[in-house]
């Protein structure tokens, strides 16, 4: 194909238009990112009503649907909310036959923006992994909104990663596609439910079937099957909805520290069901006692409340600058096997690590840069250390079951025998962050073992 794309002609000339009039797209997302809704508001707006006279140019006498026209729109929102992880998009305007292979897999998500950011990593990890073993690419990942599967839940609509063209192309499909698996991510867990219900019908191959992601949401029941297997994970407390008194949540902190927390404790409240740290925040107690009781207010309006100790006893810090920060370790744990990762660093003086709440991702690949430093000792991140913390995460996940995938959650402290201990926090059974994730010989990808578990192609 010579040239840009149809679609690429589109975006380019909607982005620019849009800067002329709002702004530089890194301005914008810094202002998205500052949480100013008002100005994503005020781009979405203007979009509805001047996208087709922009575009009038430059589609000409080519017929297009209402649906090409709402993905163009929708990926100049996704330029504004972070950067593109993945090979160029091409939405094509018309049906195109996807590849023929032996089996299909398929990614089913519901949340934009670039959810296509999670989702190639997959793709590129199951051609690498079909070329090893066959020399080509005999196994299809696909990926489709929950409204593009047609009345018998084919894929009518879907996105593949095209490897001649070095692109992903998202096109309606000349023929309805049946799939052999399904992977629910960017998904919501009711959203989950939802499809997993419509599909169960299909005797499917889920690789995060419901039943038992809906147990990983719970995180106290999480917490509660780890203290019983012998997990190191905080200790923890549950106030429910309808039990929030002031005297339901001093019992909660009596029971965190089998008495009275200690002068500057750390807590940490959050929403029991709550995903990619939104809604939690750490307190000091006792000063801040006021401070918390007024967000577990907040919190128990919508959902049950989680409490929990908090763990600050290592940080990462910088080779050159010394600036040093909290941070989490993500793992991908895959059907127990502990396959890659990335770190999510907190912003400074902060607990919380996620994005969410102001932090930021450092890839492992970068983390040469680092070490890791806690009260009367550091490390590097090498392999002594790396076996902990896949260990801690490969037992995290087990609780749950042998054939299970997830993104587990993990904060280092430093014991009292100056070694570094790896303390569970949280798994999500619908993990994000795949595009910034590396093997821990530093290669982008997810996972090698999946590939191994789906339906076989022999």
């Amino acid at each position: 194909m010579n040239g840009p794309s149809l679609s690429t002609q589109c975006r380019q000339a909607l982005l620019e238009s849009l800067q002329s009039k709002f702004g530089r797209v890194s301005e914008l997302r810094n202002q998205i990112h500052a949480k100013n809704s008002q100005t994503l508001h005020q781009i979405s707006e203007w979009l509805d009503q001047e996208a087709g006279a922009l575009l009038r140019p430059i589609l000409r006498d080519q017929e297009v649907d209402g649906q090409f026209f709402e993905r163009i729109k929708q990926t100049v929102i996704e330029e504004l909310y972070s950067e593109r992880l993945h090979p160029t998009l091409r939405i094509s305007h018309i049906p195109i036959a996807p590849p023929v292979c032996d089996t299909v897999h398929c990614l089913l998500f519901e949340q934009l923006p670039n959810a296509y950011n999670e989702l190639f990593p997959l793709m590129l990890d199951s051609y690498i992994s079909d070329l090893e073993r066959y020399g080509e690419a005999r196994r299809l990942v696909i990926a489709a909104h929950v409204d593009w599967l047609d009345g018998d839940n084919c894929i009518a609509r879907g996105a593949f990663y095209s490897i001649e063209q070095d692109e992903l192309i998202e096109a309606p499909l000349e023929c309805v596609l049946r799939f052999d698996s399904v992977h629910y991510l960017c998904i919501s867990p009711k959203g989950h439910e939802a499809a997993s219900r419509r599909l169960r019908t299909l005797n499917l191959k889920e690789v995060n079937p419901f039943p038992v992601s809906s147990i990983m949401d719970d995180k106290y029941e999480c917490c509660l099957k780890w203290l019983g297997r012998g997990v190191l994970t905080p200790r923890a407390a549950l106030i429910k909805r309808g039990q929030h008194s002031s005297d339901d949540i001093q019992q909660a902190l009596r029971y965190l520290w089998d008495g009275l927390p200690p002068e500057n404790a750390l807590l940490v409240a959050q929403p029991n069901r709550g995903t990619e740290g939104r809604g939690v925040k750490a307190f000091r107690l006792p000063d801040n006692q006021g401070e918390l009781f007024e967000h577990v207010q907040l919190i128990i309006k919508k959902d049950d409340v989680l409490l929990r100790c908090g763990i600050e006893g290592a940080y990462l810090v910088h080779k050159e600058t010394y600036e040093k920060a909290l941070f989490d370790i993500r793992v991908n744990v895959i059907y127990g096997v502990a396959e890659s990762g990335y770190i999510q660093v907190a912003e400074k003086n902060a607990v919380i690590a996620s994005p969410t709440q102001g932090g930021h991702i450092v890839e492992w690949k970068s983390l040469g840069q680092y070490f890791v430093e806690g009260v009367g000792g550091n490390a590097a991140i090498g392999s002594d250390l790396l076996k902990n913390i896949q260990f801690a995460a490969v037992q995290a996940a087990r609780a749950f079951g042998d054939q299970i995938t997830a993104g587990v959650d993990l904060r280092l402290s430093l014991a009292e025998d100056q070694i570094f201990e790896a303390w569970v926090l949280d798994v999500n059974p619908r993990p994000a962050g795949l595009g910034r994730s590396c093997f821990w010989n530093s290669e982008p990808g997810v996972t090698n073992q999946l590939w191994f578990q789906l339906p076989s192609i022999e």
